[in-house]
């Protein structure tokens, strides 16, 4: 006879049902083979509610059914309790509605989620346990397995979740049930073939009177973003332009650049969005990367784009200008973008429904180490992922408005902040460009409740003036990268900052993680437990700092806590986890590295090194080789040192990053080969000045006798980057750009170089 098809099966085999008693004092274990399998079949809704908790905690329930009791296990190595566990465990992993103000899930009354599972077997409960415990056990033992071993590590690890304070399940509700969370709304995503346009469109006609965008005085709505919009998009499709086409698109922020890269998506038009600071070589470079069918550049730009006209290849681009309103164009050949957009429908393009969720967006640029700006491929699929993970894991909701100064151009600025009002209908206040000064009281005049950050900006503000506006504002959560741990106590005190979400994550890379414990410097978390959900770790590096070290089995060598080393994120074909790499693919190539966690593996090399401490906490060290970090940009040594070999002909240059006390990243400093005299430096600065970005400029200056070299004729830099600039160790000249808008290298001498390291000069 069979048994009820209530029961457990497994290979055609049939088990016994299982049962709610079990013989007194028998703790031989019993558990069916094939139940981790099928737990789900007669499970109720999730949303259904939970029948009263039964007494004992969780790991008791679950021990009576798979393994020995409490009563007869030794505590957990570490744990802290000597007897039984009989107290149901505070858990704040919570799965109840609506959020609390920090953004974490609410608490009922006894402190146990609302919703859950109950385990049933011949129409008995046998075991119940609430939603996010079903997820954690399933996902742990769906990947080691179904003895009964496995299941008494399960219960090991929840001890030791309970049992150490650093692991109370805060971080497994990030790195589980969110993760899960995004994953299945990106599936649903996936399934529905959604891109940005479609679902702006849809939040677009629920709030269509919210205002979207403020930008100083202007305040625009959904209903006219969407508006001009289309008019951009309909314009664009009549005048040929079809989907997989490049537009590139150099403008400073504005709500216009918004709207009209979200025009050009929405006929499938790939927007390329060009560092407004770019000129010259690195500006043709970046047209011709994205192999731009048209330019759109903005009125205040056109200055650069009229020496880009004058090469050859750049003769026959469509130009088009937007904010000139009724002023005449610079540009010989140019089109006034705002009257041609003008006449156009305001309908929805009908080209916007063949945009899908695996369609390439847009192109954002990056510096990397090659020497000129490369362009990354950026997909539907990961500007909603970033967006909605952004949104999921801070905390943020529809109610807040975020104040975003940051550069439209870049991923922080251009998809974070700007996709919360796209995607999820908040409001955003843009700025032309970052004030420190003026931070807070923009927060406090348009009622900000979430602030945008680099590292710097923060510094910055918290160097500006006492005044009224540093407690009067709303902002409750700062969101950003690269703030110094030294600052974080300082600047949130001063400004009364409930949360802080320091986030680690590149244009272009898989490896993305946040702090969402106020963690104090941290920039994200490794779960040291289940550390398959985000694949990612550090590995070791060689003394310069290349090469990754492999262990006999060929395998990269993972760095135990404590030790720095190169963050590299595992490559996986999924919606979080994949690398797009970038239009250049030989530069996709040689991001990508094998053999890594395991043999035949992918995985992306970042190029940032970091440092994890003993509870998986991950803090930012430096950027690898020779680019460094300076005034929240990436820096190229190369393409520095070939502006400066431009200048100055068959001149031994090295570039690289130093240090300097009170700054975040590293300022540029130049060692030049001095042939015979020293070169005229006021010249040297004013040629840069054409060419590089004011970031870019190198700090301070060296002349050298002569360079080392390895081997294989590449510049020792270590040595130089040792020496710093001190001098009272360093016989060579030194010089220091000093100033601002009328900035000179000046002779460094060791009174100067005191008040650069004691922070009396601000660089």
């Amino acid at each position: 006879m069979r048994p009820p098809t209530a029961g457990f099966r497994r290979r055609g085999r049939c088990r016994p049902p299982l049962t709610a008693t079990r013989p007194e004092g028998d703790h031989s274990p019993k558990t069916p083979q094939g139940a981790p399998r099928t737990l789900g079949r007669d499970l109720p809704s999730p949303r259904g509610r939970r029948p009263p908790p039964q007494g004992g905690c969780r790991q008791a329930r679950l021990l009576s059914l798979f393994g020995p009791s409490p009563e007869d296990r030794t505590p957990h190595r570490g744990s802290t309790r000597e007897g039984p566990l009989s107290t149901p465990p505070s858990s704040p992993l919570q799965t109840t509605r609506p959020p609390r103000e920090d953004g974490k899930m609410q608490k009922n009354s006894n402190n146990l989620p609302s919703t859950g599972f109950m385990f049933r077997c011949n129409n008995m409960v046998v075991c119940q346990m609430p939603f996010y415990e079903y997820v954690e056990t399933v996902y742990y033992v769906g990947w080691y397995g179904n003895s009964l071993t496995k299941w008494c590590l399960v219960i090991q690890w929840v001890q030791m979740l309970q049992s150490d304070k650093a692991f109370e399940g805060v971080h497994l509700r990030v790195l589980v049930y969110y993760n899960l969370q995004v994953r299945w709304k990106l599936y649903w995503a996936a399934k529905q073939d959604l891109s940005v346009p479609k679902i702006f469109h849809t939040v677009a006609q629920k709030n269509r009177e919210k205002v979207a965008f403020c930008f100083e005085e202007e305040s625009w709505t959904f209903n006219q973003v969407d508006f001009l919009s289309n008019q951009v998009g309909n314009y664009f499709s009549s005048t040929g332009l079809c989907k997989g086409d490049v537009v590139g698109l150099y403008m400073k922020n504005r709500v216009q650049y918004v709207c009209i890269w979200l025009g050009l998506t929405k006929i499938g038009v790939i927007p390329a969005l060009i560092n407004p600071k770019s000129r010259d070589i690195p500006l043709r470079h970046s047209v011709e990367a994205a192999a731009c069918k048209a330019f759109i550049c903005g009125a205040d730009l056109q200055d650069e784009i009229c020496n880009l006209k004058q090469q050859e290849e750049m003769s026959s681009l469509p130009i088009y200008v937007s904010g000139a309103g009724d002023n005449q164009l610079r540009i010989r050949g140019a089109c006034n973008l705002d009257f041609a957009v003008s006449s156009a429908s305001p309908s929805t393009p009908r080209e916007m429904a063949s945009v899908g969720f695996r369609d390439t967006f847009g192109y954002i640029y990056t510096s990397g180490t090659t020497g000129l700006p490369k362009a990354a491929r950026i997909m539907h699929s990961r500007f909603i992922m970033l967006v909605w993970g952004l949104a999921r894991l801070s905390g943020v909701n529809s109610t807040d408005v975020v104040y975003n100064p940051l550069p439209l151009h870049h991923t922080s600025g251009g998809i974070l902040a700007t996709g919360l009002a796209l995607l999820l209908g908040m409001s955003v206040v843009l700025r032309e460009s970052y004030s420190a000064s003026r931070y807070f009281k923009d927060c406090a005049k348009y009622g900000a409740t979430v602030g945008m950050y680099i590292g710097e900006m923060c510094r910055y503000v918290l160097c500006t003036s006492s005044s009224s506006y540093d407690q009067q504002h709303k902002v409750r959560m700062m969101i950003g990268n690269g703030l110094q741990p030294g600052l974080w106590k300082n600047f949130r005190e001063r400004f009364n900052i409930k949360f802080i979400r320091e986030f680690y994550g590149s244009t272009e890379g898989n490896a993305n993680m946040m702090n969402t414990e106020n963690k104090v410097g941290a920039v994200g978390f490794i779960s040291l437990i289940v550390p398959f959900v985000f694949p990612m770790a550090l590995f070791r590096m060689d003394d310069d700092k290349k090469k990754l070290l492999r262990g006999e089995d060929g395998l990269c060598i993972k760095c135990p806590p404590g030790e720095v080393g190169m963050l590299v994120g595992k490559i996986k074909k999924d919606l979080v986890s994949d690398f797009q790499g970038y239009v250049d693919e030989e530069a996709t190539e040689k991001a990508i590295i094998t053999n890594v966690f395991r043999e035949g593996d992918h995985a992306f090399r970042t190029g940032d090194l970091l440092e994890m401490d003993t509870q998986g906490y991950l803090y930012f060290g430096d950027r690898e080789g020779d680019a460094f970090r300076w005034k929240g940009e990436n820096v190229s040594a190369t393409e520095v040192e070939n502006v400066i070999k431009k200048i100055y002909p068959n001149a031994e240059v090295a570039v690289y990053g130093v240090q300097v006390p009170h700054t975040e990243g590293r300022a540029g400093m130049a060692a030049i080969v001095r042939k015979s005299d020293i070169p005229d430096l006021d010249t040297l600065l004013a040629e840069m000045d054409l060419v590089l970005p004011r970031y870019a400029i190198p700090v301070f200056v060296r002349f050298v006798a002569k360079l080392k070299y390895t081997e294989t004729e590449k510049v020792i830099k270590g040595d130089l980057m040792r020496e710093g600039y001190n001098p009272r160790s360093i016989r060579d000249p030194l010089y220091f750009l000093e100033g601002g808008a009328t900035a000179s290298y000046v002779t460094l001498t060791p009174t100067l170089y005191d008040k650069i390291v004691q922070g009396d000069i601000r660089l």
